[in-house]
């Protein structure tokens, strides 16, 4: 869970304007040079006199796909923030599947982030494979599928990007999650570099993509880091 100090109110009005258009520009601006990076990574399969290796992508997937960022809200009274009241909550500022907001009391599910649904169908219209490694763990699998089913990004009909069953098998290579909890102060960086080597021995990784440190790495062609405004980890 990230908490931020929801007590200032430049936080807030950012949250509920600038952060979401920042977020769009940043994917939006990756979605452009994607044609460009796959042209150049497949010429490189091809001069390198080695067998050649299909393409992929791989992503992060809190803050850059979903985010977690709307289970956050403030409340205070007048005179405490200002002369009105405040009941801030952050999920206020999404839209849930049907368009309507996004409940305030459901914390299970997350809301896709502005710009991901056209990343992930460029992705997929260029036929390169796409890879999420997380730092979740495998104990909500079933929930984080459930989220991508519910915000149209999974399922079994030939729109959606991922293929529901796949990300729901532990032994798929779709939907990459941790097994077990890491150390107190460990870094998920090591986990995350591990599965991208093992990525690399058999696709070539034309991007990277993600919000932290740990979403970059030795493989991949190109490396995004999408700046999150809000925390950081190792």
């Amino acid at each position: 869970m990230v908490f931020v100090d929801f007590s200032n109110p430049f936080l807030r009005r950012f949250l509920t304007d600038g952060y979401v258009k920042h977020h769009r520009q940043q994917l939006d601006g990756i979605r452009a040079q994607l044609p460009s990076w796959i042209a150049q990574a497949n010429a490189a399969e091809a001069a390198s006199g080695l067998p050649r290796r299909p393409l992929a992508v791989v992503l992060d997937i809190d803050e850059v796909i979903l985010s977690n960022i709307h289970m956050n809200s403030f409340q205070a009274e007048a005179g405490e923030q200002g002369p009105e009241s405040v009941d801030f909550h952050a999920c206020d500022y999404y839209a849930a599947p049907d368009g309507r907001p996004w409940p305030r009391d459901d914390l299970r599910l997350n809301p896709l982030l502005a710009g991901a649904r056209e990343l992930l169908e460029a992705i997929r219209d260029h036929g390169v494979a796409v890879y999420l490694i997380t730092g979740r763990l495998n104990a909500i699998r079933e929930e984080t599928v459930e989220n991508f089913v519910f915000v149209g990004l999974a399922g079994s009909g030939a729109n959606f990007v991922f293929d529901e069953a796949k990300m729901r098998s532990p032994d798929a290579r779709t939907l990459i999650m941790l097994d077990e909890p890491l150390p107190a102060g460990a870094s998920v960086r090591p986990f995350k570099e591990g599965q991208r080597k093992l990525i690399d021995a058999t696709h070539r990784i034309v991007l990277n993509v993600g919000d932290q440190v740990s979403d970059m790495g030795l493989y991949g062609d190109v490396q995004v880091r999408t700046a999150h405004p809000f925390y950081y980890t190792t």
